[in-house]
């Protein structure tokens, strides 16, 4: 895990032991963003939480050995295979995240 300004990027792991590791990752952080590394919009998306300030965590899940695993339960959580995969305070967002959404304090 290393750290970043604003952000804990989780990479290189795997989370075999836990029952549900999207769960965990949701309790553990108010904004979490299931991403790809070299994804240019999920890079998007961590700028533009880092931009205004506000923490998160970043699981890559092109770096992980459970990605796939959890890709598939984000699919059967949400209908949706989309990454970047947004989620404040355990809810999915589902529209790219603005600097509108800190106006409007949803952080």
């Amino acid at each position: 895990m290393t750290k970043d300004i604003g952000a804990i990027v989780i990479e290189n792991g795997s989370d075999n032991g836990i029952a549900d590791p999207i769960e965990k990752y949701l309790q553990e952080s108010k904004v979490v963003i299931f991403s790809k590394s070299y994804c240019p919009y999920c890079n998007r998306v961590k700028d533009l939480f880092k931009s205004i300030n506000q923490g998160f965590t970043a699981v890559e899940l092109d770096k992980r050995a459970d990605g796939d695993n959890i890709k598939k339960e984000l699919l059967s959580r949400t209908g949706l295979a989309i990454i970047p995969s947004v989620f404040v305070a355990g809810y999915r967002m589902n529209r790219p995240p603005t600097r509108s959404y800190q106006e409007n304090n949803y952080f």
